[in-house]
C-alpha cells in the first residue's frame, strides 16, 4: 500500500516499477548466478556439503530451473499493478497462459521420459512468460493513469464523494 500511495503522489507509477524491478532483478542475479557461474562438478559438492550427501544430485535441477525462479523473484510484485488498477482479466490470462506453459512442460516430460529436458522445458517457458508480465504491468499503468486522475491514499471503493 506504501508503495502505491507513493507511486501515486510523488511519482510517475512507470518509472517506480521500472527501478523496483531493476532492483529486484540485481538482486535475483546476485541470488541465482552462483548456480551458473560454478562449474558442475563443484555445485554438486557445494549442495552436498551444505545440504548432505543426497541432495548432490540437486545441483542439475537447480541450475535447470534457477533462470525461471529468478525472473519470477523480480517480477513476481508486477501482479499488484493489475489489482492496484482493478485490471483482473489482464492477470487471470496472464496466469492461465503461465499454468498452460507449466501443465505443457509436466506433459512434455512424461511423454519424453527426460526428467532434466522437463525441467528445462518448465524453466524456459516460465521465463519467457513472466517477460511478457513486465511490458503488460507497464501497459495498465498507463491505461490506469488515463482514466483517473493520480489517486491517493487507499485503493478506491467505487463510490466516489
Amino acid at each position: 500500500e506504501l508503495v502505491a500511495r507513493t507511486a501515486s503522489q510523488k511519482h510517475d507509477p512507470r518509472r517506480l516499477v521500472r527501478d523496483f524491478t531493476a532492483g529486484t532483478t540485481a538482486a535475483a542475479l546476485l541470488l541465482f548466478c552462483p548456480l551458473w557461474i560454478v562449474p558442475g562438478p563443484w555445485l554438486e559438492n557445494l549442495f552436498s556439503l551444505a545440504l548432505g550427501p543426497e541432495w548432490g544430485g540437486a545441483a542439475g535441477a537447480s541450475r535447470a530451473l534457477a533462470p525461471w525462479i529468478a525472473t519470477a523473484f523480480a517480477v513476481s510484485h508486477l501482479g499488484v499493478v493489475f489489482l492496484r488498477t482493478g485490471r483482473l482479466a489482464p492477470l487471470l490470462g496472464f496466469n492461465l497462459v503461465l499454468l498452460g506453459t507449466r501443465l505443457s512442460s509436466f506433459g512434455f516430460g512424461a511423454v519424453s521420459g527426460n526428467f532434466d529436458l522437463m525441467l528445462w522445458a518448465l524453466s524456459i517457458s516460465g521465463l519467457f512468460v513472466y517477460i511478457a508480465l513486465y511490458p503488460l504491468a507497464l501497459r495498465q499503468i498507463g491505461f490506469h493513469n488515463q482514466g483517473s486522475p493520480a489517486v491517493s491514499g487507499p485503493a478506491r471503493s467505487g463510490a466516489d464523494p
